[in-house]
């Protein structure tokens, strides 16, 4: 088995499940396991799970479903150990793979390469009650060409300022995030953001390599990490600390982890929105940097755009029954 693809679910209604699902079944590399991880929802969608997976004559498949909330990072690892993939694409309900090739093209990518993890692009999307799909372009990491140029310490540095890539995005082998989710479950009070583990991968100087390609649609306004409120900032900022905590006594008061949390500690006061503006306030060289590279930013991420499956009147309908 090449790749295992953990599928989360909370809360979530069946046309999210569906969209996630169906943007898996649709792509061209089939050696594939999909394992649908639930963490206590309310409502119970195996029956309508099961009846997709055999529309589509796809058999290789596992269901998880949690009596109780464990939060995303303890439901994608408890998952990951039922895993048969050497790779492993952990995804929310309601986020998409980007197009049919996002796989095959992935794993063709880390294979060459032998990567431990990487790193593709992000488009966001709503869909309105009338079926209209909204596109929102996105970036993130905000700063690209760093990992264009695989330029090391830069990419360190933004790491601890917070220009990081989104969790949706990345890649595993199995092996090697099992073994930093494992030591997040077991050393830390972590619930939901089992992303920020690539700040613990920088500090272990094992920078994750950019796959220059869109491989996801990350659903706006739903979810931990989706929203703007602050009772959801709380949560997030809540979690960094928590493995902020752990890192400062493992790696010994590291100055980058000093920082970020003198950081958070001062930010917590401040609506989300006011924060980038603070940002630039604690660094006055990166606000003057993206000045000088905003509009080549914007380039680097237009010309690495392609139609995916939201963009493709092929697929576009199945994804807003």
């Amino acid at each position: 088995m090449k790749i295992s693809i953990l599928v989360a679910i909370y809360n979530s209604s069946w046309s999210q499940i569906r969209r996630t699902l169906i943007s898996i079944l649709n792509q061209e590399f089939k050696d594939i396991e999909i394992i649908v991880t639930d963490d206590g929802s309310k409502n119970n969608f195996s029956k309508n799970i099961e009846q997709l997976f055999a529309k589509y004559n796809f058999s290789n498949y596992k269901m998880i479903f949690n009596k109780v909330n464990k939060g995303t990072l303890r439901n994608f690892y408890q998952a990951s150990l039922l895993a048969s993939g050497k790779y492993l694409k952990p995804i929310g309900a309601g986020d998409l793979l980007y197009g049919p090739k996002t796989l095959k093209n992935v794993i063709n990518y880390m294979e060459e390469n032998d990567f431990n993890s990487c790193f593709g692009l992000t488009k966001k999307f709503y869909i309105e009650e009338e079926g209209e799909i909204r596109i929102k372009e996105f970036r993130n990491p905000r700063l690209l060409k760093p990992y264009i140029k695989n330029d090391e310490k830069i990419i360190l540095r933004n790491t601890f300022f917070g220009d990081r890539p989104y969790g949706c995005a990345m890649f595993f082998k199995t092996s090697y995030i099992q073994k930093y989710w494992k030591e997040m479950c077991d050393k830390t009070k972590v619930l939901y953001c089992e992303d920020i583990v690539n700040i613990q991968m920088a500090l272990d100087k094992e920078i994750m390599p950019f796959f220059p390609e869109y491989v996801v649609w990350y659903e706006m306004n739903t979810g931990v990490s989706k929203s703007a409120n602050k009772s959801t900032n709380d949560l997030i900022n809540k979690d960094i600390r928590a493995y902020l905590d752990y890192l400062q006594i493992k790696y010994e008061d590291k100055q980058e982890i000093l920082k970020l949390k003198r950081w958070l500690n001062f930010t917590e006061k401040f609506p989300q929105n006011k924060k980038r503006v603070l940002n630039y306030y604690r660094m006055p060289s990166k606000f003057l940097f993206e000045l000088y590279i905003r509009r080549k930013e914007i380039a680097d991420y237009k010309r690495y755009s392609t139609v995916g499956f939201l963009e493709n009147q092929k697929y576009k309908n199945e994804f807003i029954r």
